[in-house]
């Protein structure tokens, strides 16, 4: 890494150097369900020393850290506050807040990967806001604490209370997210001015504008792209399958491709992997969080990535599967269950195939999906329930959604 600027030197040390650290670990060191919590701090100012000089925001999440360690301490030293019935639900809150720590590191850490501001102007679109956001769910548990301890009011507790840091290079990003600039370059030049990036990263992003997001990937990025259309394979056959454990892997994998890929355009589908993984597994929390990032991802389909494809939504994978939780909250997340897919087959169609009564009942109550629409063999979901003997499902869609029985031609129907 290279060397720390003079100018910054004395703020620096003063953050992580100056026996304020030091001090507040000796003094949490005996105290019950925090070691956990210190030994991640800890991992993260070392983080800091190392990658301060890249950017200021760093030496920022240090702030943060060392803020979070004094409220521990003022708050623990007033252990007789706590009543005994509530020890359990502080245990669960310092588990949870040893896991945001390390969230936080791994944000951190960015800071030390070659290209890191060239990776984050790329990729501003999805990847701003992620030390601040964290920041924030650290500040909503360190409250949620000091309420358990009955000590919210506490004049001590409160002006010890961590605030968000002002993570300018986020801040920054952020602005050009959707603000209009005339020149690439000088908005690119104006958010390392103001974030305090090091000039060689500064230097290694103004030379990567050389291409566009938009054109296929250069030479630098065919791995990366190889590697996505891998795991797309991957993905399709595992859905085909039912296997599980595959299309963990293929959601667990992609991460890999999205931490060295600089293109917005692989980043992105990289993101539909991961929406398409947790619709299939049922896991509406990480549904939630993926399209907080990326909502325009919800009816994103793979349709073609150099051959591979995956020709089905979030939402028709939930469907299929059952998922009833990850149906709830695609619906909550304003998914739209009347879109079809490749084969004109809705959300409804491939709920209806496979019997799951209880998800056609939520469609057809909530979700203002046509219970009469044709695949593109003109089979309706009540076709398909009744091809498949799911007499509840027939049931349903009769009963509930008022389904034409005779709608729909009987011919030969493609698998689905």
């Amino acid at each position: 890494m290279a060397e720390v600027r003079p100018a910054e030197e004395e703020r620096v040390h003063a953050i992580v150097d100056g026996g304020r650290a030091a001090n507040v670990f000796t003094s949490l060191s005996a105290v019950p369900l925090i070691g956990g919590v210190c030994d991640v701090a800890k991992k993260i100012l070392d983080d800091v020393r190392e990658y301060e000089g890249n950017a200021e925001d760093a030496a920022e999440a240090g702030r943060c850290v060392l803020d979070v360690l004094d409220f521990l301490l003022v708050l623990t030293r007033r252990e007789d506050a706590l009543p005994e019935k509530r020890e359990d639900k502080v245990r669960e809150a310092m588990e949870d807040l040893e896991l945001l720590l390390g969230d936080f590191k791994a944000a951190v850490q960015e800071f030390g990967t070659r290209g890191f501001f060239k990776r984050a102007w790329n990729l501003r679109k999805y990847n701003v806001g992620t030390l601040s956001r964290i920041d924030g769910m650290i500040r909503d548990k360190l409250d949620f604490l000091a309420n358990l301890y009955g000590l919210a009011r506490d004049a001590r507790v409160v002006q010890h209370s961590p605030r968000v840091m002002p993570y300018k290079l986020e801040a920054v990003l952020l602005k050009y997210v959707d603000e209009r600039h005339d020149s690439d370059e000088k908005a690119l030049q104006d958010a390392a001015t103001v974030g305090g990036v090091h000039p060689e990263e500064t230097r290694a992003a103004l030379a990567a504008l050389d291409y566009s997001q938009d054109q296929s990937p250069p030479l630098l990025e065919e791995k990366n792209y190889s590697r996505l259309k891998e795991l797309i394979f991957l993905l399709k056959r595992a859905v085909e399958r039912g296997d599980a454990a595959a299309v963990r892997l293929a959601g667990k994998t992609v991460s890999e491709v999205m931490a060295k890929t600089c293109l917005l355009t692989i980043y992105r589908k990289c993101l539909v992997v991961q929406l398409l993984a947790a619709s299939f597994a049922d896991d509406a929390k990480t549904i939630g969080a993926l399209l907080e990032r990326a909502p325009e991802i919800i009816h994103e389909m793979l349709s073609d990535v150099g051959g591979a494809a995956l020709a089905l939504s979030a939402l028709h994978i939930s469907a299929m599967r059952g998922n009833i939780d990850a149906v709830k909250k695609l619906k909550n997340m304003n998914g739209d269950f009347t879109i079809p897919d490749a084969c004109k087959r809705t959300p409804l169609h491939h709920a209806a195939a496979r019997g799951h009564a209880k998800v056609i009942s939520y469609f057809l109550l909530h979700c203002g999906v046509d219970v009469n629409a044709k695949d593109r063999d003109d089979w309706t979901a009540l076709m398909c329930a009744s091809h498949e003997g799911f007499l509840n499902v027939v049931e349903r869609l009769v009963e509930i959604g008022y389904a034409d029985v005779n709608s729909g031609r009987l011919n030969d129907h493609a698998n689905f």
